[in-house]
């Protein structure tokens, strides 16, 4: 029993969207762009899975070269897994780690988020409230 991280890839949509369908009760974005990310070459849309089921998934995009965003961090609601936000969090900013052509890396998230927040603060993120 282990855990990997891979590309998500077409043949995950009906699990991507079992999943996403749980969130903001069934009024997530995620299936909507769902193709767009897969499709994407640019950005990276990875799925983390246990014993070859999905149980999380997370989007980076580029907003320029030099500027990225994380988004669409989802962790199956039914799953017993702790740490796959952690998980997805330390994939993506280790594949970036010595980039240095990158000026930014960010992330929003509603501010009584507490687990998301804590994930990225950890990570090194600051905390910006915009209103």
């Amino acid at each position: 029993m282990s855990y990997e991280i891979r590309r998500v890839v077409p043949g995950d949509r009906e699990e991507v969207i079992r999943i996403s369908n749980q969130i903001w009760e069934g009024d997530d974005y995620i299936p909507v762009v769902f193709d767009s990310w897969v499709d994407e070459r640019k950005g990276e849309f990875v799925a983390l899975l246990y014993d070859g089921r999905i149980i999380g998934f997370l989007k980076l995009t580029y907003l320029t070269d030099t500027d990225l965003w994380l988004e669409g961090l989802r962790k199956d609601p039914k799953t017993e897994h702790k740490g796959v936000g952690k998980r997805l969090n330390k994939y993506i900013l280790k594949r970036l780690k010595g980039d240095e052509s990158i000026r930014s890396i960010r992330f929003s998230t509603y501010i009584d988020n507490i687990e998301s927040r804590h994930i990225t603060e950890k990570a090194g993120f600051k905390i910006f409230h915009i209103m």
